[in-house]
């Protein structure tokens, strides 16, 4: 992670980080917390402008711990963000946080980024219109709308963001290429080389200059 944030220094895109969580423990005896500092600690040690660390709350299979214990670690990891100078955010999808909190609405306050693929052949990029409200949120900041797609050379999740500004899909601000590339740091720490920054840019303004020729 810190050559990827290095790479992106000073590359005048929006940075946003995101935090893979384990409850109550990570293969490698990580807590939720101590895998939120340590990301904190890369992005101050990097000396990059992150706005947002986003906390992604997804399990494979059954969960390991309670939906008690998930909620406390998730509390405690938003107040060591906000303590740290950053804003929280919450990734995941309505099986997920139903799974894992209980559909609990003690984050509502915090920008949702949902997961939710849309069946192949589906309009791209989808307007925010189709969210389906869950844990007390009514409408998502970020919407993860399909996964395994080639970009640079790199298997990533495909998103559309919302202009808070207007309270409209902005396709000038479309979050596809850029969140797609952050979101994919576990790929990255298996030691695929970060693409040279200008193949970066080429990709993000193409997939932009598509959206807008969509609208």
């Amino acid at each position: 992670m810190p050559q990827h944030l290095t790479a992106l220094k000073g590359s005048g895109l929006t940075l946003e980080a995101y935090v893979y969580l384990y409850f109550p423990l990570s293969p490698w005896n990580q807590t939720p917390e101590s895998r939120v500092q340590a990301c904190i600690n890369m992005i101050r040690l990097a000396d990059v402008p992150v706005g947002r660390i986003w906390l992604d709350v997804e399990v494979e299979g059954v969960p390991t711990d309670t939906a008690v214990n998930t909620i406390q670690a998730l509390q405690r990891c938003e107040s060591i963000i906000r303590g740290a100078g950053f804003e929280p955010g919450i990734y995941t999808s309505i099986t997920m946080w139903t799974k894992m909190c209980a559909n609990i609405s003690a984050f509502n306050h915090l920008p949702l980024w949902d997961a939710h693929y849309l069946p192949a052949g589906s309009p791209q990029p989808p307007d925010m219109t189709g969210f389906r409200p869950y844990g007390g949120w009514t409408a998502a900041t970020m919407w993860q709308y399909q996964g395994t797609t080639e970009l640079c050379g790199h298997s990533v999740d495909l998103n559309v963001a919302l202009d808070v500004s207007v309270g409209t899909p902005d396709p000038l601000v479309q979050a596809d290429a850029v969140i797609a590339v952050l979101k994919q740091i576990n790929d990255y720490q298996l030691g695929v080389p970060f693409p040279p920054l200008d193949a970066v840019r080429k990709a993000v303004f193409s997939r932009v200059n598509d959206l807008v020729q969509k609208q």
